[in-house]
């Protein structure tokens, strides 16, 4: 399989610019290839290509994609690529099925070898598990994006998906309490959660593609942020209505980069922790 790294080495010295942190795990051999490939589609094709001969490609300079998003997003000559970069890291924190990427996500990495006790009962250090993670940050994305953002549907509400998940909850689930996070996992369908998740990914793409440079400094409305509360999307409690506070001072552009990217790498990150503890 390591011949499939030198095989693409001519192809990937194309691209050499600078040295980055891609891996392709091959037993016990880590190979580095030096490319800043973000900005290329030919270098992404190529790595879909060598994924689909057998090496798993993880991209470990998903931090450095997101600082030159930064950099570019209110530029009105790149508008365009600013939501393909924001897509493709989009893309890196859902499932490969969501957007059909053909590399493998921090998503996929998740559920690998995931089993119904570890999602349900498996928790991190602040007694989280990888359901209460899944639903949250997925519960966020919805929220922000469709209603706040885009002012229309959550994808929860559409389709009967609250029956469906079998959530106890229809909430963020920022003020549940450790005993309560169990008590919510127990009952909740792992199959139509992640469902959930894609449909979620899927609506959000959508969003992004329309948008146009005059809405990344759009502010969010009050009226938006107020459905929030009445839809019941975050509870006048203590430990979740700061979020309204939060987001209002938000604009689009502030929207995608937190909740809608770096939210859900954090708990993606939890939630390994909590499969890894059980795995010990």
């Amino acid at each position: 399989m390591l011949s499939l790294i030198y095989k693409y080495e001519s192809e990937f010295s194309h691209f050499c610019f600078s040295a980055t942190d891609i891996h392709a795990p091959i037993g016990i051999h880590k190979v580095k290839i030096f490319r800043d490939f973000s900005n290329d589609i030919r270098c992404y094709n190529l790595l879909h290509k060598i994924t689909e001969e057998g090496i798993p490609i993880y991209i470990k300079s998903w931090n450095s994609d997101l600082k030159n998003l930064k950099e570019i997003i209110f530029k009105e000559e790149k508008i365009e690529e600013s939501k393909e970069l924001c897509l493709r890291l989009h893309a890196m924190v859902h499932s490969s099925d969501m957007s059909g990427i053909g590399l493998k996500t921090f998503e996929d990495e998740l559920w690998e070898n995931m089993d119904e006790e570890t999602f349900r009962t498996s928790t991190q250090k602040k007694g989280r598990t990888v359901a209460y993670g899944m639903w949250h940050s997925t519960r966020i994305e919805d929220i922000t994006m469709n209603i706040l953002v885009d002012g229309g549907q959550q994808v929860l509400n559409a389709e009967n998906m609250i029956e469906k998940i079998n959530s106890s909850i229809k909430d963020t689930g920022n003020s549940l309490s450790p005993e309560e996070i169990l008590l919510f996992s127990r009952d909740i369908d792992m199959y139509w959660l992640r469902e959930y998740r894609k449909a979620v990914g899927r609506k959000t793409e959508s969003i992004i593609r329309k948008l146009e440079f005059k809405d990344m400094k759009r502010k969010i409305l009050p009226e938006r942020l107020d459905r929030v509360i009445n839809e019941g999307a975050v509870l006048k409690t203590e430990g979740s209505v700061w979020l309204i506070d939060f987001w209002g001072r938000k604009n689009v552009a502030g929207i995608l980069f937190m909740p809608v990217l770096r939210h859900h790498l954090v708990h993606i990150n939890e939630s390994m922790q909590a499969k890894k503890k059980r795995i010990k």
